[in-house]
């Protein structure tokens, strides 16, 4: 994903950026909420990552999305 080619070449403002446009095209794909909620959370920005997770929740359950909401006591959806 482009995205994670701007985070991974050090770029995190081009790569919020393009997860933004691409959520913008297709809000309702969970993989880009939970790929969204993996960027925030490594940026430490646990809020975002949540409202992410949690979204990704709402469209289709993830594992991984559950088990940071289980793990921070925050509602799965």
């Amino acid at each position: 994903h482009l995205a994670e080619a701007y985070e991974m070449a050090g770029d995190k403002g081009q790569a919020l950026q393009t997860y933004q446009q691409t959520l913008a095209l297709d809000p309702k794909c969970a993989f880009l909420h939970l790929r969204m909620g993996k960027f925030y959370e490594r940026r430490g920005d646990e809020e975002r990552a949540a409202a992410a997770y949690q979204e990704c929740n709402r469209l289709h359950g993830d594992p991984i999305a559950e088990a940071f909401l289980y793990e921070r006591d925050l509602p799965m959806k």
